[in-house]
């Protein structure tokens, strides 16, 4: 599969809010299909476009736009964190994983995506360039054949976005097939963007830009507000314990119930968020990213982003020059940034 199948997915999403008008400056190129590269810049329109991603937006990239010209970041991401770990897609499409468990995910790819269970210790699922899928940790070598726009990764399950728009979903264990069944995804349904909690909580976004959500029934007894996502509007969505959606003009909506909630960044302008099983992150179309979380760490100021992931207490970001840091609320090689020799496609 090519680097811009996804983006045209992003871009089948965006077209209702777009003109073929393009987006006007900005501090960086559009976000590119593959996860990234570049934040958009400002504009009254924007347009699609299909192509490679690359840091800062150099090369192409599947553009897609609101009303306000926002360049979103792509729906494959280079980052992801766990709570053991985190991993970077490199420059040449291979893993480089760190952390604090000797089980890290280790592979030559190439690979244009990577996705970790915030909450969990040892899975991760990653979307080869060709779009099929390769999981490390209990899914391992049990996914299904054929290509996948996007994957997601639970404690025990796997989830991927096919072309057609459906969801399907993989067990690793006997453990998995009850996580799975609890995840109660409706038949027949298909969606342009998805996202997977580390609770057995799911959210779908359908064309329309309507959000619907689903899973563990117990999770609606413990937080109720988690039933009650937006009904229209929205271009992107960020799943932790905390479920938060952009609209076209990247205001942040936020909804259902968690014990740490603070209230999300204020404004337009944000192009990304990372949900985590502690934390939640935003990125804004400037660049600098902003958390509310328990653990009350945030990112450096002066720092300048393409792309950010969040985990438990942790949360990464790859910086405008391709390298990557992290911040958060602990001590180990979790919350560490690699090496500066490492940087991300």
């Amino acid at each position: 599969m090519s680097k811009g199948l996804s983006g045209l997915l992003l871009a089948a999403l965006l077209a209702t809010s777009c003109s073929d008008d393009q987006s006007g400056g900005g501090t960086a190129g559009a976000a590119g299909g593959s996860g990234g590269a570049g934040l958009g810049g400002g504009g009254t329109a924007g347009t699609a476009a299909a192509g490679g991603g690359g840091v800062s937006g150099q090369g192409g990239g599947a553009a897609g736009s609101g009303g306000s010209g926002l360049g979103l970041v792509g729906v494959n991401r280079r980052i992801a964190c766990s709570k053991a770990f985190n991993c970077v897609i490199q420059a040449d499409k291979s893993l480089y994983c760190w952390g604090d468990t000797l089980a890290l995910p280790s592979g030559t790819g190439p690979y244009q995506s990577i996705r970790a269970d915030q909450g969990d210790y040892i899975s991760a699922c990653a979307l080869r360039e060709d779009g099929t899928a390769e999981c490390f940790g209990p899914t391992d070598g049990k996914e299904p054949t054929g290509a996948f726009l996007q994957v997601f990764e639970g404690s025990n399950i796997g989830c991927g976005l096919r072309p057609t728009g459906a969801i399907e979903c993989w067990s690793g264990n006997s453990t998995g097939d009850q996580e799975l069944a609890l995840l109660n995804l409706p038949a027949g349904k298909t969606f342009s963007g998805f996202e997977l909690g580390p609770t057995q909580w799911w959210c779908g976004l359908d064309s329309s830009g309507a959000v619907s959500c689903g899973g563990d029934p117990a999770m609606l007894t413990l937080r109720p507000g988690y039933a009650s996502p937006p009904a229209a509007g929205m271009v992107s969505l960020g799943v932790g314990a905390t479920m938060c959606a952009l609209d076209g003009g990247g205001l942040i909506t936020c909804w259902g119930e968690h014990t740490f909630d603070d209230p999300p960044p204020v404004g337009t302008g944000w192009v990304q968020i990372a949900g985590g099983f502690g934390m939640n992150c935003a990125l804004h179309k400037d660049g600098h990213a902003e958390c509310w979380n328990q653990s009350g760490v945030q990112p450096p100021s002066d720092a300048r982003f393409v792309e950010i992931a969040a985990g438990d207490t942790q949360a990464c970001g790859i910086k405008t020059d391709g390298t990557v840091i992290c911040w958060g609320n602990g001590t180990g090689s979790v919350y560490e940034s690699p090496p500066s020799t490492v940087k991300a496609f």
